[in-house]
């Protein structure tokens, strides 16, 4: 004897369309959305692609070859050819 107090699974026959919808119709709401998205998704790459380097480790290089300038060594490695 089954305990599970319901029949058959019960669905909706696939038919073919997506949500029910034979043509595309586009919100009010959507161009907005896209534009705005696409819009602040480009400012944001510019915005990263030209933000100023603020690394710790570039900074310290900058603090150290300025140190060693006043004590006069030079921070070149002779290339050998």
């Amino acid at each position: 004897m089954r305990r599970g107090g319901h029949g058959t699974p019960q669905w909706n026959e696939p038919g073919g369309y997506f949500f029910s919808e034979k043509k595309r119709v586009k919100e009010e709401w959507e161009d907005i959305y896209y534009w705005g998205m696409g819009g602040g998704m480009a400012l944001m790459a510019v915005a990263l692609a030209y933000k100023p380097d603020t690394s710790v480790v570039t900074w310290a290089k900058k603090e150290a070859e300025k140190s060693l300038q006043e004590k006069g060594i030079t921070f070149e490695h002779p290339t050998s050819v």
